[in-house]
């Protein structure tokens, strides 16, 4: 005898392997479930623990691991073992207080609680619980941008409020009251936001909403635009205005990345917190709720915190898309 072990002999009926199927096509399925499914299928087709290795880019080991225990759990066995995870950092009362408050009346001029909100009126309670860029000496750092087509629309019903053990219930319908476009700029180092509704999205008005920052701006400041590569940002007239005042200089984001800008990040602040569960009866009332928010959002402004990680993304990038590796060269023939 060799003393080798042999390979777990894999037998799918009709339905286990349609199941694998479904798990390697459906977009949600987390690569590593993906890999555990695929070594399966090709284990149940004859593949030695080695080829299936080869194959797919893994070890021997992680090939007939999960041989053996599709062979002994079936399809549930490839899913990972839920964990206990880490102990809770807020006890019975505090989760209870959390569980009032989101079930009440949310703030005059708020549709919705939202953590921050539930924190800071817990705070006010006594119960704390927990929810850049530096430019140059000299110059402030703004970043800008638009947001059009926000629609005003209206419930054609009144919303029944949440209550304990209910959530709170939206009729479906509603009532369409016409469209604004916001153009909006952020102090980045500050967090405070100006946002005025605009008529149309060109460069005239651009231009206009820049005369207006110069004028706001202290005279021994330099001006840094951060703004994306829009046909109002980059026309022949704002290139023009621009060169007339020299204390403005412009960072453009890279395109289809203009999510790289600050003032992107306040946008979705004011859809998740207002447009999105608001209920706003004219376009006149939709800008009013939004100058509204705007105020609220400066009195405690900050400035927000960059949290991207290229490289830990890049790690996970890969993990996701294991890379082949690059075919070894033949060692030259000694002579």
């Amino acid at each position: 005898m060799s003393g080798r072990a042999c390979a777990v002999p894999v037998r799918l009926g009709i339905k286990r392997r349609r199941k694998l199927g479904q798990i390697i096509a459906a977009g949600t399925s987390p690569q590593r479930l993906v890999l555990r499914a695929r070594i399966v299928l090709l284990a149940a087709g004859g593949m030695t623990n080695a080829q299936i290795a080869r194959q797919l880019g893994c070890s021997v080991a992680v090939t007939r691991t999960w041989r053996g225990r599709f062979v002994i759990c079936g399809i549930p066995g490839l899913f990972d073992k839920p964990r206990s995870g880490r102990p809770e950092t807020h006890g019975p009362s505090a989760r209870l207080a959390v569980i009032a408050v989101a079930t009440s009346v949310p703030p005059e001029g708020e549709p919705q609680w939202s953590r921050p909100l539930i924190a800071g009126h817990l705070r006010g309670r006594g119960l704390a619980i927990s929810a850049s860029m530096d430019p140059p000496p000299g110059t402030v750092l703004i970043s800008v941008d638009e947001k059009t087509g926000i629609q005003a629309k209206s419930r054609r019903h009144p919303e029944i409020p949440a209550r304990p053990g209910r959530d709170a219930r939206r009729e479906f319908g509603y009532v369409r009251h016409g469209t604004i476009s916001v153009l909006a700029a952020m102090n980045v180092t500050a967090g405070e936001v100006i946002a005025e509704r605009i008529d149309r999205n060109d460069s005239a008005t651009f231009t206009r909403f820049l005369a207006m920052l110069d004028q706001m701006t202290p005279p021994h400041l330099r001006i840094c635009l951060i703004m994306d590569n829009g046909s109002s940002h980059t026309s022949r007239a704002t290139r023009a205005w621009l060169a007339a005042h020299p204390r403005f200089s412009v960072t453009y984001t890279p395109k289809h990345a203009s999510w790289l800008n600050m003032i992107g990040q306040w946008f979705g602040v004011l859809t998740r917190r207002l447009l999105r569960r608001g209920d706003f009866t004219s376009r006149d009332d939709l800008e009013a709720k939004i100058t509204a928010f705007t105020i609220r959002h400066n009195k405690n402004a900050r400035p927000y915190k960059w949290s991207y990680d290229a490289d830990a993304e890049h790690a996970r990038y890969l993990e996701r898309h294991p890379q082949p590796e690059p075919p070894h060269a033949a060692l030259p023939e000694a002579a």
